[in-house]
This record gives structure tokens, sequence and C-alpha cells, in this order.
């Protein structure tokens, strides 16, 4: 009986580890995901910035 009860609490505790893993892995990937988008979306606005100054500068 003993050792039954055990094991039952040892797969608990595991789900519970194995839950925050996979919450602390999704948080993870969220944040890296924020920011790649916002790496990415820098160069884009850089390079607008810089297509407008050249447009500007070409026209006069």
């Amino acid at each position: 009986m003993g050792r039954r009860k055990v094991k039952v609490k040892e797969k608990e505790l595991q789900k519970k580890q194995n839950a925050e893993l996979q919450q602390n892995q999704n948080q993870l990937l969220t944040s890296i995901s924020q920011e790649k988008s916002s790496l990415t979306s820098f160069p884009v606005s850089l390079s607008k910035q810089v297509r407008k100054q050249a447009m500007a500068k070409s026209h006069f």
C-alpha cells in the first residue's frame, strides 16, 4: 500500500514539474518571437528612413 502511494505522489510531482517546464518554454518562445519581430521591424523602418532621405536629397 505504502509503495503505491509513493509512486502516485511521484507521478503527480512529475506531471506538475512537466507542466511548469512547458509553461516556462512557452514564455521563452513568446519572448524570443517578440524580440525577433522587433529586431526584424527595426531595419525595415531604418531603411525606409534612409530611402526617404535619399529621395529628398535627389529631388533638390
